[in-house]
């Protein structure tokens, strides 16, 4: 069962505005899901990061900044 209400005034077919809502949920649970997992990867690359490979921490770091950045983007 969805945690989203659905006013019973709703002017649309209430069932398909009930699966539109479920799938639109489906996909931000997918997209937090996968955003854990690049979480978790990056925090894997700074564990076993060689500190002396420049290109590898910028890459690193511009991907913990992207992160940042989408963790902001949400609402």
């Amino acid at each position: 069962m969805s945690d989203t209400p659905i006013s019973d005034s709703t002017p649309h077919n209430v069932a398909d505005l009930g699966m539109r809502i479920r799938m639109i949920e489906r996909e931000l649970n997918a997209a937090n899901k996968r955003i854990a997992q690049l979480e978790h990867e990056i925090e894997l690359f700074r564990e076993h990061a060689d500190y002396e490979d420049v290109c590898l921490v910028e890459a690193i770091l511009k991907g913990e900044e992207i992160g940042r950045k989408e963790k902001e983007a949400k609402p």
